[in-house]
């Protein structure tokens, strides 16, 4: 696979062991503190239009989660706040908000929506709101997480699910890591819980989890990554149905607590892991980097000790892969010593660190039909794809769910004798065409690795040719 490999920055200092040494890394910008907040994790939702793209940073002692614009890091005027008052158990509110994580284009009963999930904490509860409305949208686990912290997720092709991680379960509801299907709740959001697993003794020769907060799970490898905070210096890894592999790797690079790991995902299973080391003793937070596959270390990077911008004692830390405003090829997010966050340029992280440039870009929905497409009759799942049939002004489409937007990938004309040879997926139809969304700042373009290769299937017979779920674009600089 062809990459695009940055040259050496000689604005980055970089040590003469090459990948195994330590790069510095200034912040672009930071957020100003709220005074009591207690900040902990943050996520961002990647918008469509990119300078819409929101900020999410929760807010444990004022019981909120701050909505900022995620180019610049400022409140968000029509709603900077989700949450009402202190302690509050209704919906749509908090008490002691913890993890957050953002999800794309998931099927509910009336169509698919972006969602935003957060592990409400002493309401043993994670709330679900959908994207960009910020309404209320459902809930999940609640009664059978005690004290939830990290999420995790990952899509089959059918189901997404969803990992929370329990670091005091009920005793009625044990396992430390859950695992929840979710499904339509009415007009709303929910799930069923799956499996549950992982306790605090182990016992031999599973491993004691005394305390488990950031997880990531990575179905390329069935891998379910578990940071072992203050229960170890590595992080341990459980394959998705809960197995344990006997896999730990970050010993010695982790020093202090392992938080906020992320995924960087370059294609063909390759990509880098980014694990904050958290330094709780006032020097400069160290993110440390691993390869995907393999787990060796890959060196680490640091703000610069006398930056204008310095970030020490991370706990949540967020990895955007899409570009944002401002950010063209994505951005990281790391919280500051519990009162703001910093936000790094991943072009100057990847500089310094020598690492490939790959960022998503995920179609939207398709700009003639005015609106998302509705999840209704005509949809259905094949060969690891939904398809469907939808109306365009001059006739229908059979469109393709990649990253959860439908995309056209056949004209059907109206009435046309072509209709039924192309709705059956005969590629000498005259009316066979591949068209591509664009959005409204950054293009989709065709990739060596999209599915524009995918055969069109006959809606009740035809096979579809698998691949994973989430599509990306062609690199920049190509």
């Amino acid at each position: 696979m062809n990459r695009m490999l940055l040259i050496f920055s000689l604005a980055f200092l970089w040590s003469p062991d090459s990948l195994l040494g330590q790069a510095l890394v200034p912040p672009v910008w930071d957020t100003a503190p709220i005074s009591g907040a207690n900040i902990d994790s943050v996520a961002v939702w990647a918008a469509p239009h990119l300078p819409d793209s929101l900020l999410f940073v929760t807010e444990k002692d004022l019981d909120r989660v701050e909505v900022r614009w995620a180019e610049n890091g400022q409140l968000y005027p029509p709603k900077p706040f989700l949450g009402g008052p202190l302690d509050s158990s209704q919906p749509g509110e908090f008490d002691r908000p913890n993890g957050v994580w953002v999800i794309y284009h998931v099927p509910h009963a009336q169509g698919f929506s972006d969602i935003l999930l957060v592990t409400d904490q002493r309401n043993l509860r994670v709330q679900v709101f959908r994207l960009p409305q910020l309404d209320h949208f459902g809930e999940l686990g609640t009664g059978e997480i005690g004290k939830g912290y990290g999420i995790a997720w990952y899509q089959d092709g059918r189901d997404f699910f969803i990992y929370i991680s329990d670091d005091i379960p009920p005793a009625d509801h044990p396992g430390k890591l859950k695992k929840y299907r979710l499904k339509p709740a009415g007009d709303k959001l929910g799930a069923e819980l799956v499996l549950a697993f992982g306790s605090e003794s182990g016992p031999p020769p599973l491993p004691a989890l005394p305390n488990v907060e950031s997880i990531l799970a990575d179905p390329v490898y069935n891998r379910l990554h578990v940071c072992g905070d203050e229960g170890g210096k590595f992080n341990r890894i459980f394959q998705l149905d809960g197995a344990y592999t006997g896999i730990a790797y970050g010993d010695p690079q982790f020093e202090f607590d392992q938080e906020g790991i992320n995924l960087y995902d370059t294609g063909d299973g390759e990509g880098y892991l980014l694990v904050s080391d958290q330094h709780t003793d006032g020097t400069p937070n160290q993110f440390e980097l691993f390869d995907r596959k393999t787990l060796q270390p890959l060196g680490n990077f640091q703000s610069p000790s006398g930056g204008a911008i310095v970030t020490r004692n991370t706990d949540g830390a967020y990895l955007e892969q899409r570009p944002l405003a401002g950010f063209p090829n994505g951005a990281f997010f790391a919280v500051h010593d519990d009162q703001s966050v910093h936000a790094y340029d991943w072009t100057d992280v990847a500089s310094a660190v020598k690492l490939v440039i790959e960022p998503l870009y995920r179609p939207f929905p398709v700009r003639s039909l005015g609106q998302t497409v509705p999840a209704a009759a005509g949809l259905w799942f094949q060969g690891g794809f939904w398809w469907g049939i939808f109306p365009l002004p001059d006739g229908l489409t059979i469109s393709r769910l990649e990253d959860g937007a439908f995309v056209p990938v056949q004209l059907v004309a109206a009435g046309g004798e072509a209709a039924p040879a192309a709705a059956m997926g005969n590629s000498r139809s005259p009316m066979r065409c591949c068209c591509w969304v664009t959005c409204s700042s950054t293009p989709r373009r065709r990739s060596r690795r999209s599915r524009a290769a995918a055969p069109i299937p006959d809606p009740m017979s035809c096979r579809a040719r698998a691949r994973r779920f989430a599509p990306r674009g062609e690199r920049r600089g190509r």
